[in-house]
């Protein structure tokens, strides 16, 4: 689901169409490989991100191991 400007954000978390939103800037897949640039995670109030959190960082840590084995981004993301 792309939710894209704050209004339709806080409308979805409000109606609790999601509880947690992660915004993938452009150029992502550079920047993070390069200089570790985190993503951002905006949760429901009183949601427990905790999960969402450990899950994205675990995907994108197995994600960068295989990258850094000599896997495309496509081909890591496709194994993991």
């Amino acid at each position: 689901m792309t939710i894209s400007t704050p209004d339709m954000i806080q409308e979805n978390l409000y109606y609790s169409n999601v509880y947690s939103v992660i915004k993938i800037p452009k150029g992502f897949e550079k920047d993070y490989f390069d200089k570790q640039t985190p993503l951002t995670l905006i949760n429901k109030p009183g949601f427990d991100s905790t999960y969402v959190t450990s899950q994205v960082d675990k995907f994108l840590r197995s994600v960068k191991v295989l990258h850094e084995s000599g896997d495309t981004v496509a081909q890591a993301v496709q194994k993991v």
